[in-house]
């Protein structure tokens, strides 16, 4: 086969890990496909793309997949650095799979199996301990005496999996008590209904994963997650809200994103596939990654991000926003805004999230929104001074100097200036009463300097 490879005798070649052996020579490779890329490492994605480069003068094109890319996956997606598609139409008469949530109860476990068994269906029960994991399977076992029950780990020998699997598809096994070996590449749509044991233990792209082994075909899928009552640690309440609020088919693409918002987006160029960027903020992080690509892509005329220097204090307050994982995607959520929609949006959110918006909160929003239409219209600077606002303009502004010298012989509280042939300066003057409200004054000219906006014309 190595030779035929070799020679161009072979058009698809479907593998595992074993193909980055140097062994293995491709004629001219033209497309590397990386399935379930949320599986594999760092190093081993970096081997998957050097398989891309083999040939310098015709680079093969990359592609990988995931039902839930891990969160730097997404963020290089999301940053501009991938392209990305989502594909979330389910297949045909698929149902979403309904999730439950409750306590460890025997008695209730039993009731769910006893009623997949009824409809002539079989359960999965996950418990990801191998070291009481039979002890779990006789505990069922006891509780439902007709069920007949198989038991599978990692630990288990190939040919005990391979007879396990066969059993289930005919019908010889009723439930399966395993570990997470089942989270990729089992499809036995006879299997409706999952128990996962201690979910606050695994993580959210393999909770879905889980989830997934379940309802493929038209039958009603059913999900039960099985938690502590009391104990749950922030990260694994989120997990499970994620999950409870995220589950229409196709929604691994939100799964992704929200596991991003938990976890950070780690490095780009480290080893670390998640993390959170603590040294310099969120949302000052996104607009240097953001400006940064933008200037690198080719026929890019670059970004920039308007400096407002208003004497205001804004800031979310941690009494707001307790938990700093959702603080910091509040900001995000703030830098990467870009329409009025999208902050009203955000508005709605903290309202409904954690309720009535306090001052401090809503001054640092209505400051996003000025940093929002300024970037808009091509204006850098924005200064609150003792008698005027003065604003400077970008060189990409697209608020012409005639435009603006012609308004402002109109209206005498506007001073215009021309600081150099591209660059111009602003200066509006307030009243005694219009300097208490700054914002509500800044917010006033946004409407009369897009009037003079050529390029909305």
């Amino acid at each position: 086969m190595l030779r035929l490879l070799e020679n161009g005798e072979l058009d698809i070649l479907i593998g595992t890990k074993a193909i980055f052996n140097k062994q293995v020579r491709f004629h001219r490779l033209g497309l590397v496909i990386a399935d379930e890329e949320h599986r594999f490492g760092v190093k081993q994605k970096e081997q998957l793309k050097n398989l891309s480069q083999l040939n310098p003068d015709f680079p093969a094109e990359y592609m990988a997949m995931s039902a839930t890319p891990i969160p730097r996956t997404l963020h290089l997606a999301l940053s501009g650095l991938r392209e990305v598609s989502v594909i979330a139409t389910p297949p045909p008469h698929r149902r979403a799979i309904q999730t439950h949530f409750m306590r460890f109860n025997i008695s209730e476990i039993a009731k769910q199996i006893r009623y997949e068994l009824k409809r002539g269906g079989q359960v999965f029960f996950v418990h990801n301990r191998i070291e009481d994991l039979q002890a779990h399977a006789d505990i069922i076992q006891s509780a439902v005496p007709e069920a007949i029950i198989a038991v599978a780990s990692g630990r288990s020998s190939r040919q005990h999996i391979e007879q396990t699997m066969l059993d289930l598809i005919e019908f010889r096994c009723h439930v399966l008590v395993s570990t997470t070996i089942i989270e990729n590449g089992i499809d036995l749509p006879n299997v409706n209904t999952i128990i996962i044991n201690n979910a606050q233990n695994l993580g959210l792209s393999q909770l879905y994963q889980l989830r997934g082994r379940v309802g493929r075909s038209k039958e009603q899928g059913h999900c039960t997650l099985l938690i502590p009552k009391v104990g749950l640690e922030n990260a694994a309440l989120s997990r499970i809200n994620a999950l409870r609020q995220y589950t229409a088919l196709g929604s691994g693409f939100a799964i992704a994103n929200a596991d991003l918002e938990i976890r950070g987006s780690g490095d780009l160029l480290g080893k670390a596939q998640s993390g959170h960027i603590d040294a310099i903020g969120l949302e000052t992080y996104i607009d240097i990654l953001n400006e940064t690509i933008l200037e690198l892509k080719p026929n890019s005329m670059g970004t920039f991000v308007p400096e407002i220097n208003l004497s205001l204090s804004a800031f979310i307050p941690a009494a707001y926003i307790s938990e700093v994982n959702q603080r910091l995607s509040a900001y995000r959520r703030m830098a990467i805004a870009r329409s009025f929609d999208d902050t009203q949006s955000l508005l709605d959110d903290w309202e409904e999230q954690y309720g009535p918006i306090p001052e401090l909160a809503m001054q640092t929003l209505r400051i996003a929104e000025i940093r929002m239409w300024a970037r808009n219209l091509g204006i850098e600077r924005i200064d609150w001074l003792k008698s005027n606002v003065r604003i400077i303009s970008h060189n990409s502004c697209s608020i012409s100097w005639q435009s603006l010298s012609t308004y402002c012989r109109h209206n005498n509280k506007w001073k215009a200036t021309k600081i150099r042939e591209d660059i111009w300066q602003l200066q509006v003057l307030f009243s005694y009463e219009e300097a208490k409200e700054p914002l509500v004054f800044i917010d006033s000219l946004y409407p009369m300097l897009e009037q003079l906006d050529h390029s909305k014309k």
